[in-house]
């Protein structure tokens, strides 16, 4: 087989030709290393801000969002506000009625928008207007937490410097005896405290350490989503958009939804049942926790008993719902606690619930008025700050 023969001229132009490949070559040898330099220098020196939780499960994040962005924010509330969803329903629907609006879909808005809900406006219109306070309020209820999550909320917020004048808590047999959570150390609150807040926890509570280069992708994460927070913050600010993309699905018109309660007892029974009396003692351990600590810091505390029908109370055996009442009061009263029990009162009726156990806003302003009531009658905020 006869060789083609290379002539001079093709021969510079393959040598020009490589040359230019192996300086593209080295421009983008050069560019990944600045690239792995910049993220490198912004692990170190920008870890971000601790309201991407990224501790905590992407499906359930955005119910502890609220959370890391309070405790990374300048914001020192007169009153914060801890419980679960039976504390989050009366004040969203309280305010969207207060202002004329409701969601779309209840079942969307339940899921979506009400665990980034983080204000009480219909509460704070009620402290002006029965008892002549302006107070900041900061609604730090968490869908579905326990006991042991209100407890650690708690300490986070003093370990912040940011001790409220008083703390509201409302609590229900659920806190504590949710079989739906396995380990109450996988909570979204407890996964996102022991990520921002290690020194709170003690070495059997607080998660796996992880690897130096599993901490550092998480603070370039951090630095990227803190990055893009504010971004976003900015283009709303400009645009006019709310900040909360949710908010704009509101439209005019008045709360109403159909009950759920057939549905919504069935997924009580498999919460309650079989009662786990370990879970229920260790989230008593808890609640004496939270009191003990409100103390040591004079915070004064509200203890509220939340209202359920009576159909989700004899979904439990009577001795358990006695030991909880009682476990209640017991608590309340060795930490002079103000103990608002509104689980037995017969201030409610079916129509103030949208299952059997949340209240809607027709219930939330009988929730709200004897909240008010208590605060005012007590004394309870002597002096706004």
């Amino acid at each position: 087989m006869t060789k083609t023969p290379i002539t001079p001229g093709e021969t510079d132009g393959a040598d020009s030709t490589n040359k230019v490949r192996r300086r593209v070559s080295k421009s983008v040898a050069v560019q990944i290393c600045l690239a792995l330099a910049a993220l490198s220098l912004i692990a170190i020196f920008f870890p971000g801000h601790m309201d991407s939780a990224d501790a905590v499960q992407p499906e359930l994040r955005h119910y502890v969002a609220k959370v890391a962005s309070f405790l990374a924010s300048n914001r020192k509330p007169q009153i914060v506000i801890l419980g679960s969803s039976l504390m989050l329903y009366p004040a969203t629907l309280c305010d969207l009625q207060m202002e004329g609006k409701k969601p779309v879909d209840l079942d969307w808005y339940a899921a979506i928008f009400m665990p980034e809900y983080m204000e009480a406006k219909y509460f704070q219109q009620q402290l002006k207007t029965q008892c002549d306070k302006t107070c900041d309020i900061v609604n730090l209820g968490v869908a579905s937490s326990l006991m042991s999550d209100h407890c650690m909320l708690l300490e986070a917020i003093t370990a912040a410097n940011k001790n409220p004048q008083l703390i509201v808590c409302g609590v229900a047999p659920r806190d504590f005896l949710d079989n739906n959570q396995p380990d109450f150390r996988l909570t979204p609150v407890h996964k996102l405290l022991s990520d921002i807040r290690p020194e709170l926890f003690t070495s059997s509570e607080s998660r796996p350490p992880e690897s130096f280069l599993d901490r550092k992708v998480l603070q370039i994460k951090r630095a990227v989503s803190c990055l893009r927070i504010q971004a976003i913050d900015l283009f709303c600010q400009i645009t006019g958009r709310p900040a909360n993309d949710n908010a704009s699905k509101m439209v005019p018109g008045v709360a109403q939804f159909p009950p759920s309660k057939e549905k919504d007892l069935v997924v009580y029974k498999k919460v309650y049942t079989p009662i786990n009396q370990e879970r229920f003692v260790q989230q008593s351990d808890y609640l004496e926790r939270l009191l003990q600590d409100a103390k040591k810091q004079n915070i004064q505390v509200v203890l509220i008993s939340m209202p359920i029908t009576p159909d989700n109370a004899h979904l439990l055996p009577p001795e358990t719902m006695e030991k909880y009442n009682q476990t209640i009061k017991e608590m309340a009263t060795k930490y002079q606690a103000h103990l608002l029990d509104l689980q037995q009162s017969s201030a409610y009726d079916a129509g103030d619930f949208i299952d059997s156990c949340h209240l809607n806003a027709s219930g939330g302003a009988k929730f709200y008025k004897q909240l008010v009531n208590t605060i005012c009658q007590s004394g309870l905020l002597v002096q706004p700050h």
